[in-house]
């Protein structure tokens, strides 16, 4: 297994929820992306696409470099759907995991055959049919998070995490310890324990 197939291997094992208490709550993708498809955790590498208002340009270039098992990650300004059936189709292709997108989709019902996961600010049949570029590939900025390609991405029913790519090691080691160490209190908890009685013992 190569280098990154390991990193998305450890990822997956894990939440959003223990990416983000690893990084002290900093990665956050966007206050309110809704997951529309898909279930479980999603991670994998991020491709970026910096859309112009409208287009899907920015995304169709990105995917151009995508590997299988990427996540796109596109800003999409204004109230109209950048991703429909057609990207859809050309997300499938590529091996594209999952999509993060601060905008809107369309074409909702044909996703769940698409076999990817999808966090979108929600859906609207109205598509400008814009084919400005954009940039594909450049960094993007969700909230307060800026995302650049090579970024690691972790995303399940409660949102979508990003990973600065120098920093995946590190959060992976903290992001585990707080698996192992939920796991240690529940079985205390299983045994007959409190919260408070699990807790403090698996910090001892």
């Amino acid at each position: 297994m190569t280098v990154k197939g390991r990193i998305a291997e450890r990822l997956s094992a894990l939440a959003s929820s223990d990416v983000s208490d690893a990084q002290e709550g900093r990665g956050l993708l966007g206050v309110g992306l809704v997951r529309l498809s898909g279930t479980g955790t999603v991670a994998g590498r991020a491709l970026t696409a910096a859309g112009e208002e409208g287009s899907a340009g920015a995304a169709l270039y990105a995917m151009a470099e995508a590997e299988p098992g990427d996540v796109l990650c596109i800003t999409g300004p204004g109230p109209t759907a950048y991703i429909g059936d057609l990207v859809m189709a050309e997300i499938k292709s590529r091996g594209i995991i999952g999509v993060v997108i601060d905008g809107f989709i369309r074409d909702v019902d044909t996703l769940p055959e698409m076999g990817f996961s999808c966090w979108a600010q929600g859906a609207t049949p109205v598509a400008t049919g814009s084919r400005a570029p954009g940039e594909a590939l450049a960094p993007v900025t969700m909230d307060q998070t800026t995302v650049n390609t090579g970024d690691w991405i972790v995303a399940d029913g409660d949102g979508a995490m990003a990973i600065p790519a120098a920093d995946v090691d590190a959060v992976l080691e903290r992001a585990e310890a707080k698996a192992v160490f939920e796991d240690r209190v529940r079985e205390l908890m299983d045994g007959g324990a409190s919260l408070i009685e699990a807790f403090t013992t698996a910090s001892e």
